[in-house]
């Protein structure tokens, strides 16, 4: 379990661990020549036999909250310290505000400093600070006297703490692995190290990793947690990674350290928002505002969806963060707001998805279903809008559960319910939205009338052809495509789709066909060119070209080589006399076959090697045998 600090500046924190853990979190030369925390520190509490708990404390300074908020981020309990010659200050208010925009749920309250306060003044600052935090997660906690330098009330504190640490399982997201880094530095003989809180998944040594944003693949060397070296990171345990094939430059507080393919970096995120402060300012659409997740900081704009009003305190709204640096997210990631200038925290919100494009005020309104779903606690619901989002694409279980915040094996049976419910459909690997497959549907039957509408001579589509206009995946597309063909909506002959019943043609066509019909059986064996005979026929060249092509289709003409045509009457007349003439004898010359079929060379040669590619002869040096006898 990871406990974190938080408080006011000068109120303790860092001689309440070192009085709990016996470490010493300020590091830094300058924390201790000033007197105060700059960076986060951490330590190991070892209460009991077996239990072991990380200590992040967090500096109090106003200068320094980006590091506040760096050490909180993934803490599971809060330790909030207020000093009982004090009470509440500006910077216990906001950092009370931002554990609860990251979502922080249980905590303990230290009352430090009580020796240097009478017990009437300590019951008031309590009373005080109990007035303060009502309505927070911390209104029902323990607030306990405490006093690092005498010792008194430690005990009290400890007990409360491990009664926090038993009845408080932590809440894992259970998603690939993902560890946001808060320091990097090298080690003589270990090479670039980095540390950090894993957030969720389990990363063995010699693992493969990726650095995001921009820091490529890496190997995990070896695994530190709470200073002891381990076969895996797991979440609840402070980690440090020595990561190889990955250059120390590429590493920094904000980079996280991921597992898997579908953790992605973006610029462009859709979010629910909210303000929490006091102050009367409004948070207006593309405002420019600082953005705090996991242990970064990007800067960037808000743009709130059309008809939401300017935030005030206590607003909520859908909007899109515009960043002007990349931030590894997730659905269901916290974050807090802080303004441009001057800087104050206001609030924060919770990530719904990465965005593709820009997406201004009108199009967040209009996916503001999405947005719901996405912000549902039913992962059945999120499975359902992030599906219905993918549309005819579709995704796999394992991309359609991350992309709603759930492990795979939480979500297999939300899918396997919407499944037998009839709102989410499987096909092959993928699955679809209910919605995305009627859509396919009603697209392929908008398709073919469209098509018979333009086209009023060729009898279908191919099956590529309509599969791109539709636009659907290949099993999404042939499963509707199959629904409507079993219900006898559609009908595919010959690898082309057509209307049922439709196909027929006008009045007009079909004299042009049965005249270039004609016209081709009359020949025989010495076919007319194309335009020739569109010409003879009257039949303007595109619509002969496409009566020639449904004569193919038909089986009316047999394309024999290109721009040859013969009629399937003479055509099969000479098949079977070549077959005949052959069966008496086991070879004859190109000019036995000439005289045979009463046909120039010019129309024999291209006739003969059709029979061979169809198999009916054999060519040989000295002439043609049959294929087979």
């Amino acid at each position: 379990m990871i406990l974190g600090t938080a408080g006011h500046v000068d109120h303790g924190k860092t001689d309440l661990v070192h009085a709990l853990t016996g470490i010493r979190t300020d590091r830094l030369p300058e924390e201790r020549e000033r007197g105060i925390s700059i960076d986060v520190g951490f330590a190991v509490w070892e209460p009991e036999p077996g239990l072991r708990v990380g200590v992040v404390d967090v500096p109090g300074h106003v200068d320094f909250v980006r590091n506040m908020v760096a050490g909180a981020s993934g803490v599971d309990a809060a330790l909030f310290v207020v000093a009982a010659d004090e009470g509440m200050r500006p910077q216990s208010r906001e950092h009370l505000l931002i554990l609860e925009e990251l979502g922080v749920r249980r905590g303990v309250v230290a009352l430090t400093k009580s020796d240097l306060v009478e017990g009437d003044w300590l019951e008031l600052v309590s009373e005080e600070v109990g007035r303060e935090l009502a309505g927070s997660f911390l209104a029902a906690a323990p607030r306990v006297p405490v006093s690092s330098r005498t010792g008194a009330g430690l005990d009290e504190l400890r007990r409360a703490l491990l009664a926090l640490m038993r009845t408080s399982a932590p809440d894992r997201a259970g998603l690939p692995f993902r560890m946001p880094v808060d320091r990097v530095f090298t080690v003589r003989g270990v090479g670039t190290v980095v540390t950090g809180t894993p957030w969720s998944g389990r990363l063995p040594v010699d693992g493969e990793v990726r650095v995001l944003p921009g820091g490529g693949a890496a190997r995990v060397r070896s695994i530190e947690t709470h200073g002891r070296p381990a076969g895996d990171a797991l979440p609840g345990r402070r980690a440090a990674l020595a990561l190889t094939g990955v250059e120390r430059d590429r590493l920094r507080r904000g980079s996280a350290v991921v597992q898997g393919d579908h953790w992605r970096s973006g610029r462009l995120w859709e979010v629910h928002v909210g303000l929490r402060s006091p102050s009367p300012r409004e948070l207006r659409s593309g405002t420019r505002v600082r953005v705090l997740l996991g242990t970064g900081e990007v800067a960037g704009r808000l743009v709130l969806a059309a008809g939401a009003s300017p935030l005030v305190p206590g607003a909520v709204a859908f909007g899109q963060l515009r960043l002007d640096g990349d931030l590894v997210a997730a659905r269901g990631d916290r974050f807090v707001l802080r303004t441009w200038s001057p800087v104050e925290t206001i609030g924060g919100g919770v990530v719904l998805r990465r965005s593709s494009r820009k997406a201004g005020p009108r199009r967040l309104a209009d996916a503001a279903w999405l947005h719901h779903a996405l912000l549902s606690s039913d992962v059945g619901e999120r499975l359902e809008g992030v599906l219905r989002a993918r549309g005819a694409a579709g995704a796999s279980p394992a991309e359609a559960a991350f992309e709603a915040g759930a492990a795979i094996d939480g979500a297999a049976a939300a899918i396997e319910a919407r499944i037998a419910a009839g709102a989410i459909v499987r096909e092959g690997q993928l699955l679809y939205s209910a919605g995305a497959l009627a859509g396919v549907r009603a697209a392929i039957v908008a398709e073919l009338d469209a098509w018979h509408a333009r086209e009023r001579i060729r009898r279908g589509v191919g099956l590529g052809e309509l599969r791109e206009r539709v636009g659907a995946s290949p099993p999404l597309f042939e499963r509707a495509l199959g629904e409507l063909q079993a219900e006898g909506a559609v009908a595919v002959d010959h690898a082309q789709v057509r209307r049922a019943g439709d196909g027929g043609l006008g009045t007009r066509e079909a004299s042009w066909r049965d005249a270039l019909a004609g016209r081709w059986e009359a020949a025989g064996l010495e076919p007319p060119a194309p335009d020739d005979a569109f010409r003879g026929a009257g039949v303007p060249a595109r619509e002969g070209r496409a009566l020639l092509d449904r004569l193919v289709e038909e089986g009316v003409l047999t394309r024999v080589a290109s721009g040859l045509y013969f009629h399937a009457t003479p055509l099969l007349a000479a098949r079977d006399a070549v077959r005949a003439y052959l069966s008496d004898r086991p070879l004859a010359a190109v000019g036995e076959l000439k005289d045979l079929l009463a046909v120039s060379r010019k129309y024999l040669i291209p006739l003969l090697e059709y029979f061979d590619r169809e198999g009916l002869t054999r060519r040989t040096p000295a002439g043609r045998s049959l294929a087979r006898r």
